[in-house]
């Protein structure tokens, strides 16, 4: 059976990992026969406003969202949980990492708080919570909650099947560089590494 699947996603294009995760699952879905419909700030109209990267996402993605039914409304991190709680279908909300850390990280400890409120509120919206890693699904397990673990897909038809390696022992990130992604323990690891990397 097809379904009407609603995505909402800040970002679907681009080379960050919710983009890429959101327009692949989209991908996917459409490939196997379904409706998917997708609201993100690239195809809403745009408030700017000094230090907020578009303010007007929640409101006119909750206008959007509200116009149709749908099998399953489909929602990535807290923010898009406003408009994925008065759309109609079946909710699930994706949060990617532990969305209350990441907010004290980039924004501190006040900022956190109010967060932390949001991802609660956001959670209990949802039908079913899903976590993108172990220890998301770890963390959200002890607030009481039953996240469901699903990792992101790989298309193995992306990843090479062989390539020249520069060592015989390598270390390769993979990510942007900010607070939240953590490479400065990854470097101050590398401290107690014996031998060349």
């Amino acid at each position: 059976m097809d379904m009407r699947i609603l995505m909402i996603s800040p970002k679907v294009r681009g080379i960050g990992g919710i983009a890429q995760h959101v327009s692949t699952l989209v991908e996917r879905l459409r490939d196997r026969g379904h409706d998917v419909r997708v609201i993100s700030a690239e195809n809403l109209p745009i408030l700017r406003k000094k230090g907020l990267r578009n303010p007007s996402f929640a409101v006119f993605a909750s206008l959007r969202s509200f116009l149709r039914k749908f099998d399953v409304v489909h929602a990535h991190n807290v923010p898009s949980a406003i408009p994925m709680r008065l759309a109609r279908g079946k909710r699930v909300l994706t949060i990617h990492g532990v969305y209350s850390e990441n907010v004290e990280m980039i924004h501190g400890r006040l900022v956190a708080r109010i967060g932390r409120y949001l991802e609660r509120k956001a959670i209990e919206w949802a039908d079913v919570l899903t976590v993108v890693s172990e220890s998301a699904a770890q963390h959200y397990r002890s607030l009481g909650f039953k996240p469901v673990h699903i990792p992101n897909a790989i298309d193995l038809k992306d990843v090479p099947e062989s390539g020249k390696r520069l060592y015989d022992r390598q270390v390769v990130y993979v990510g942007r560089l900010s607070k939240e992604k953590g490479v400065d323990v990854l470097i101050r690891a590398f401290r107690g590494v014996e031998g060349d990397l």
